[in-house]
């Protein structure tokens, strides 16, 4: 199951996406039936949790020298524990906002199936599509998506090449805002 994209993540990242014309309706559909079988949604999500976590795991680590830095000049110790317990607990604030923008922003089931469909479009004609889904329907078809897991796992780290510099920049902004809240709050 866990393999479905399998067999095109190798081949889909790479290639830009096709506009389709109305005219080709049929195709369409087909190219639709077809990545509707082979992306695999819950796999895709799995994945995406998994590098919302990754994300945030660095970013936690990177606070934890942040406050050290700013807390330095404090003058007695409790006012240093006081002051890093407020960051903290806006820290975790913070990040679940990062989680939010995150998972409203990086849509990767939908990019994948944005690739998938251009891919199929751009690469095959009707009656290639014709076979193919017929192909995905019988047991060779079945096969071959579940014995695929090289190829997914290639499609999967071009998504974190796509993904990463998106989520970086929202995490820097999530970041920048918590440091700022943090300032203003000053006592």
């Amino acid at each position: 199951m866990k393999s479905k994209v399998c067999l095109l993540c190798v081949f889909l990242i790479p290639f830009s996406m096709v506009e389709v014309k109305e005219s080709d309706s049929l195709k369409e559909k087909l190219v639709k039936a077809i990545v509707t079988a082979v992306v695999d949604r819950k796999k895709i999500n799995q994945k995406k949790t998994e590098l919302v976590g990754r994300i945030i795991e660095n970013l936690k680590k990177a606070d934890q020298v942040l406050i050290r830095d700013m807390l330095e000049w404090k003058q007695s110790e409790r006012e240093e524990k006081e002051l890093e317990k407020r960051f903290f607990d806006m820290e975790a604030d913070a990040f679940a906002k990062l989680k939010r923008r995150l998972d409203s922003e990086l849509d990767l089931y939908r990019l994948m199936l944005r690739n998938s469909a251009g891919f199929y479009h751009k690469h095959f004609t009707i009656d290639e599509l014709k076979i193919l889904r017929k192909f995905y329907a019988t047991e060779a078809g079945k096969k071959t998506l579940k014995l695929s897991e090289l190829a997914y796992e290639r499609g999967m780290s071009a998504i974190d090449k796509h993904v990463i510099p998106l989520a970086t920049k929202i995490s820097k902004e999530v970041q920048k805002e918590l440091i700022e809240d943090f300032m203003v709050q000053e006592p």
